[in-house]
């Protein structure tokens, strides 16, 4: 005894008669559009223990009869006129089929889902997996789309940020060198943050990205739009790409510069002997971490003459800022003696600086030795340790 689920008539299958010569044909059997139930197209699911098990629509899961041929060969795909149910669920009059074959036949019966959009620096244009499901089966999947075709807006932001900000374009073009400065203009940015430790007054990733997108038009999605625009637009804007803080972001006050002695890259300290040595400093904003702060890279054969007590000391910049800090923190009474707290906090620090012979001094790099480095000898990061770090109190 069984249940019938399925009609004959739901699937109709015919020899090969006439017809365009590209339809699709298997076997001998071509087959026709009709009002197919969704059981009949399934997909198999491979089982170690029992690889005659489908998948069909609505998560429907049966086995071809034992009396097909194809329970036998398993193929991928099958559709099938019958399904009946006695120990299990069995699917009769199954023959094999391409799912390519649906998906011209089923129409507005289709599902396409997208996943997975990203850059793709190989193609110079954001990608997605595409989907195509018909009744919850995959007849397409995995199948690689462009995003802009989908959602033009979200490409363009993929384009701006992984391609142009982040460097993700690997194919060049012609007079593409902005991208080059402009990355310049970020890195300058925030080595001057890691020195002043004024992060909300650097530019950032985010300024560049909300610059380019007031820039660029609407339209350009891909590397090769943007090649093409640019190529237009260079004979009479040829700097409308290079990204200027000053101009282009109003909260900063980046591309001023720094006064060299108030953040240096050489520390001038004072031997046991009298004598002036360079040593390298490093800057880092990393609050919470031990590298927080400035790094003094000595040399191993400098550390016997060098005393611990002069890099209890802070760069100009930052001492200053100490200074005023601690006029802040005074009494009123006492405090009202030192308004404005940063023009005192100067004036202390200079009379200090002066009268202190043992006070180290910001240098040039190359200064009181031979090495460009400004190691003194001429040699690298191997030969030293990092044996100090100053923090902004």
């Amino acid at each position: 005894m069984g249940r019938r689920l399925g009609a004959s008539s739901h699937a109709r299958l015919a020899p090969v008669e006439h017809g365009p010569p590209d339809r699709p044909r298997a076997e001998g059997v071509r087959l026709r559009r009709s009002r197919a139930r969704p059981a009949q197209r399934a997909i198999r699911r491979a089982r170690r223990q029992n690889k005659n098990l489908y998948q069909g629509a609505r998560n429907t899961r049966f086995a071809i009869f034992p009396s097909s041929p194809l329970s036998k060969t398993t193929p991928e795909w099958v559709i099938a006129s019958d399904l009946m149910e006695t120990s299990r669920l069995w699917a009769r009059m199954a023959a094999k089929i391409d799912p390519a074959w649906a998906l011209p036949l089923a129409g507005s019966l289709t599902r396409t889902t997208y996943s997975e959009p990203h850059w793709s620096a190989a193609s110079g244009s954001a990608v997605a997996t595409k989907t195509v499901l018909l009744y919850g089966l995959p007849i397409v999947a995995g199948a690689r789309v462009q995003w802009s075709r989908v959602n033009p807006a979200q490409a363009r932001q993929f384009l701006l940020r992984q391609g142009m900000v982040e460097d993700g374009i690997r194919r060049r073009f012609p007079h593409d060198d902005f991208l080059a400065r402009n990355r310049k203009v970020l890195e300058n940015s925030s080595e001057e943050a890691s020195r002043t430790r004024r992060i909300t007054q650097s530019v950032n990733d985010e300024d560049l990205f909300e610059f380019y997108d007031r820039t660029v038009p609407a339209d350009v999605t891909g590397a090769a739009e943007l090649a093409s625009w640019w190529r237009r637009t260079y004979a009479q804007h040829p700097r409308l790409l290079d990204f200027d803080p000053g101009r282009d972001v109003r909260r900063t006050t980046a591309g001023s510069g720094l006064a060299a002695d108030e953040y240096p890259s050489v520390w001038l300290a004072r031997a046991t002997d009298g004598s002036r040595i360079p040593l390298r400093l490093t800057y880092a904003y990393t609050p919470g971490r031990p590298g927080d702060g400035i790094s003094v890279h000595i040399p191993l054969r400098y550390l016997p003459r060098l005393e611990a007590g002069q890099f209890t000391w802070l760069v100009p910049g930052m001492r200053r800022e100490l200074v005023a800090g601690l006029i802040k923190a005074l009494p009123k009474q006492l405090r009202v003696q030192f308004v404005p707290a940063p023009a005192s906090a100067q004036a202390i620090d200079e009379w200090i600086t002066a009268r202190l012979d043992d006070a180290p001094a910001p240098g040039l790099p190359g200064d009181g030795g031979t090495g460009d480095d400004g190691t003194g000898d001429g040699g690298t990061d191997d030969d030293g340790i990092d044996v100090a770090v100053s923090k902004k109190a």
